[in-house]
């Protein structure tokens, strides 16, 4: 008897052709093709070691990139783009610091977007 560690496994068992997903069980396989499944990963003997699932790997993150600088001023920012992008773009369109300090995202959006 064995446990199924990958997301499918087509076997023959016992002379029919049988679809197993993840941690089904599956037995009467030939010795031949047990082996080749358990060398494979996709297989283990339920008395065997417990299988160690593969972390996924983790997807890249894609971070807004910081507007162009255009001619002594800065572009104006994506809504998308950080707090402090927007401060920065809000003081190059002549709002105060202290304006700018005490304003939300939104309110600078509002405001100079």
């Amino acid at each position: 008897m064995f446990k199924v560690i990958a997301p499918m496994v087509i076997v023959r068992s016992e002379g029919d052709v049988v679809y197993r997903s993840e941690g089904q069980m599956v037995d009467g396989l030939t010795s031949e093709d047990a082996e080749r499944l358990v060398r494979r990963g996709m297989i283990v003997p339920v008395d065997g070691p417990a299988p160690t699932p593969a972390e996924p790997e983790a997807e890249p993150v894609e971070t807004p990139a910081a507007p162009a600088v255009v001619s002594g001023g800065i572009e104006k920012p994506k809504k998308t783009h950080s707090l402090a992008m927007w401060q920065a773009y809000a003081l190059t369109q002549g709002l105060s610091a202290e304006d700018v300090g005490d304003a939300t995202k939104a309110d600078l959006i509002e405001l100079v977007g």
